[in-house]
């Protein structure tokens, strides 16, 4: 097994401070424990959210038109962007204004470094490893790698499309197609 990374520390840490033990993990309360303030509003349908940050104040907007499971990824994402991103961003010239990211559909596409460390962070925050070793353990007996996929898909509020990247960065299961 390799040494946990930076994310996987830091997703650690905030899980026990939110004394979250077990899937699904309470994004909005790891949200709410980051203090930023949360949103759903009507976004265009390619916009799933944003992280708006002016000085100490952060605002996470959320498509409200997308699916629960789709708007916890976006949470969980937008809370990625502010650990990992945005408190570590020194502004120097207060005159410059606010920061504004956005996830929409360019966010997936895995060209940006920001992008692919917040979706990671997502990941990790929404399944993390050690919670999905655990639960696999549990599921030794069952045989089929798509019922695997849709009962951790349940339990962790994820879609199956998560569920199943997830497993497969993690090394359970292999791209055959």
């Amino acid at each position: 097994m390799n040494p946990p990374s930076k994310i996987e520390n830091t997703v650690k840490r905030l899980l026990d401070e939110c004394a979250q033990g077990a899937a699904p993990v309470d994004v909005a309360r790891i949200a709410q424990h980051l203090g930023l303030i949360v949103r759903e509003a009507p976004f265009d349908a390619d916009m799933s959210g944003f992280l708006y940050q002016d000085g100490a104040q952060a605002v996470v907007g959320i498509n409200q038109a997308h699916s629960t499971v789709r708007k916890r990824f976006t949470l969980a994402h937008e809370c990625g962007h502010y650990v990992l991103h945005q408190k570590n961003t020194t502004y120097v010239d207060r005159n410059s204004g606010p920061t504004v990211l956005l996830r929409d559909r360019n966010s997936a596409q895995g060209k940006d470094r920001k992008e692919v460390e917040a979706n990671g962070f997502a990941a990790e925050l929404l399944m993390p490893v050690h919670f999905i070793e655990r639960d696999i353990a549990r599921l030794k007996d069952v045989q089929d790698g798509d019922e695997i996929i849709m009962k951790l898909a349940r339990k962790y509020e994820v879609s199956a499309q998560a569920m199943t990247i997830r497993l497969m960065k993690l090394g359970y299961i292999h791209d055959s197609l």
